[in-house]
């Protein structure tokens, strides 16, 4: 039985991608027995699976010289590195590939980060950062009593944070998978908000372009709120569609929420949370919070967004 395995990695080795089909074609022996070496390879990390049915390819694992793990139990909670063919690599493991292709030391680059983890950490109180204060500062007016993230976007230098790459790639593949993934990691401190604000209505941004699968409200289903979220805004555009991220000044991006979201007839109560995605200057959930306020004066309108820009975080940027 061990002939037929070797015979296998062999196989896998020299071809770098393999089908089962195409090994048990090549061996002449039955697809349990194909399978069942394929288990074992796998189980001793000779081998890795790409894809899924009907079209998994079975590749070599490279075997990476010199890389250093560092022992951090921060790093390995909160790290993840997407590799070019789609892979994830959590933990200390992604965070060694990182360094090791930008040429860092990793345990020079490990201190940095846990001093930038300690330092975003600093902001967050019961698992929120209240960035009122830079939407204020932003705007002539700020229509949003409140305005909450649940974790930053990217910090400097080590781009993206795990809960924005899961969000880039969920929206950017309509990743049903991934989006429930991202609801597992931001539903306590969501259902802990809902719970002390109490909420009347939890209305949806929608997105400024149309996607396969709509993102933010499949996510927010995961959830399972109450009181159950609603689409209190329909987005319309003139001719063409602009997305919002693609507008670089906060001016423009205020008019392409202005001019293009339009509030449903919809009764709005006396406390309405707006959730979106991600938050770049705040444009769109200020002017929607202007929207419903200027319809409905007593209202009060809070905001909260999965991820947000950490422009005006001076003490992380100072880092």
């Amino acid at each position: 039985m061990r002939s037929s395995i070797k015979e296998i990695l062999s196989l896998i080795l020299a071809n770098q991608a393999t089908t089962a089909k195409e090994l048990r074609g090549k061996l002449s022996i039955s697809q349990v027995l194909v399978h069942r070496h394929l288990k074992t390879l796998l189980a001793e990390n000779k081998i890795k699976k790409i894809g899924s049915a009907p079209r998994v390819f079975y590749v070599p694992v490279q075997k990476e010289d010199n890389i250093l793990l560092v022992a951090s139990n921060i790093i390995q909670e909160n790290w993840l590195e997407i590799l070019p063919n789609g892979s994830f690599l959590w933990g200390t493991v992604g965070f060694a590939q990182w360094c090791k292709k930008r040429g860092f030391d990793v345990t020079t680059k490990a201190n940095e980060y846990e001093a930038m983890f300690h330092k975003k950490e600093s902001f967050k109180k019961q698992g929120l950062i209240d960035t009122t204060q830079k939407i204020t500062n932003s705007f002539s007016h700020n229509y949003l009593e409140k305005i909450w993230y649940i974790d930053f976007y990217s910090w400097e230098i080590f781009g993206k944070t795990s809960l924005g790459k899961l969000i880039l790639h969920a929206k950017q593949n309509s990743d049903e998978v991934l989006m429930k993934r991202i609801a597992k990691e931001v539903q306590s401190p969501i259902v802990s908000l809902i719970k002390r604000e109490q909420f009347e209505m939890i209305g949806i941004i929608p997105h400024s372009i149309s996607r396969k699968k709509d993102f933010l409200m499949t996510t927010v289903k995961f959830l399972h709120l109450s009181p159950e979220p609603k689409r209190i805004f329909t987005k319309a555009f003139a001719d063409h569609v602009v997305a919002q991220k693609t507008l670089k000044s906060k001016d423009e991006r205020q008019a392409n929420a202005n001019e293009t979201l339009f509030l449903n007839d919809e009764q709005i109560p006396k406390k309405i949370l707006l959730i979106d995605d991600a938050c770049g200057s705040g444009a769109t959930l200020n002017v929607a919070a202007q929207k419903i306020k200027h319809k409905f004066p007593k209202t009060k309108v809070y905001g909260l967004t999965f991820v947000g820009s950490m422009n005006g975080f001076e003490v992380i940027n100072e880092m």
